[in-house]
């Protein structure tokens, strides 16, 4: 474990693993139980002490106490975008990108937009023949952000998926619970087929089934497990999205992936940072098309744990016969002062 991160105001303590750790710190996935939260109740404050190894992988990874309640106490947070609100942010949608396909110069408008949002839009515009006529899934969503600049760049169809479903007036779109559809995917062990609790009210294209051509999740994945949303708890809960996300893509569909990368660390509830521990767990299996904003160094670099950096990585699921890309090479790449052998 590199050394204990330095931070400004948030309690810090790196967790302590139970005197005989049982857990396989070498597994992918080392706990696969989901707890629910109880219904009509906040959060967990604290991580339970029978699911600490599992978090920290026998205590390699610090624990950070940085508490989110975006339940609202329990009672859910419910989001509504009527159409004319709709229409309006997908305005500013076509907006945006038509400003940055006018643009002249060296550094792309879209990444002086601070935050997550300037990131995945220049993403998203560097791949934007993947979109049209594409049927999209949204890995948890507030509001229509990048639903709308799917639609923008030429979408047929967005799927939502998030724990608190929202409610967007847009033909084109659909929203569903996060939580019915990992359940079918991991009863099924593949992508599951629209069932009522899945699509309720029979929304067309849940109905006619098949799988998804772009997938997008933007800082979302990293919540995971954590009960922050009303989620329920489950430390490997974040690889077992990036799972159903494997799922939801056909093969050669792209998936456009931000998290938090930095030292390995959790900040309970509020999300995980990802660095070379667990950030080739999380994308293992997937091939690496493109990196926007990726620094090699930010990988070690001590820093605030509230001060996020989140590159966007642009995944392909293989095609049949190719070969996913080496995630730990890739981090060996990375590591100062080491040369790649292979």
């Amino acid at each position: 474990m590199r050394g204990r991160l330095a931070v400004l105001a948030a309690c810090v303590a790196v967790a302590r693993a139970s005197a005989a750790c049982s857990i396989d710190v070498g597994a992918r996935i080392v706990d696969d139980s989901r707890r629910p939260v109880e219904k009509g109740a906040p959060p967990p404050r604290s991580m339970p002490a029978d699911l600490v190894d599992a978090f920290t992988r026998c205590g390699s990874v610090p624990v950070h106490d940085f508490y989110v309640d975006d339940t609202l106490g329990g009672k859910g947070l419910f989001v509504e975008f009527g159409k004319e609100s709709f229409d309006k942010q997908l305005k500013s949608a076509q907006a945006l990108i038509a400003k940055a396909d006018a643009q002249k110069g060296r550094k792309p408008f879209l990444l002086s937009i601070p935050g997550a949002l300037g990131r995945a839009a220049e993403a998203m515009r560097r791949h934007r023949g993947v979109f049209a006529g594409a049927r999209v899934a949204v890995f948890g969503s507030q509001q229509p952000t990048y639903e709308t600049l799917a639609l923008a760049l030429g979408a047929e169809s967005v799927t939502v998926f998030e724990y608190q479903v929202p409610k967007f007036q847009h033909p084109r779109v659909v929203t569903a619970d996060a939580r019915a559809l990992g359940a079918a995917a991991a009863a099924q062990g593949g992508w599951p087929a629209p069932t009522d609790e899945l699509a309720p009210g029979g929304e067309r294209w849940l109905r006619e089934g098949g799988q998804f051509d772009v997938a997008l999740s933007v800082s979302s994945f990293d919540h995971d497990g954590l009960g922050r949303y009303g989620d329920p708890l489950c430390p490997d809960g974040d690889l077992r999205a990036m799972d159903t996300a494997m799922l939801a893509v056909r093969p050669g569909g792209l998936l456009f992936v931000s998290v938090p990368v930095g030292p390995d660390a959790v900040a309970f509830n509020l999300m995980r940072r990802y660095g070379r521990q667990r950030l080739p767990l999380l994308l293992e299996g997937w091939t690496d098309v493109d990196r926007v904003t990726w620094e090699d160094d930010r990988l070690d670099a001590e820093v605030d744990i509230r001060r996020t950096y989140e590159p966007v990585f642009v995944l392909r699921k293989p095609a049949a016969g190719e070969q996913p890309t080496d995630w730990l090479r890739e981090m060996r790449r990375a590591a100062p002062g080491t040369q790649d052998e292979l």
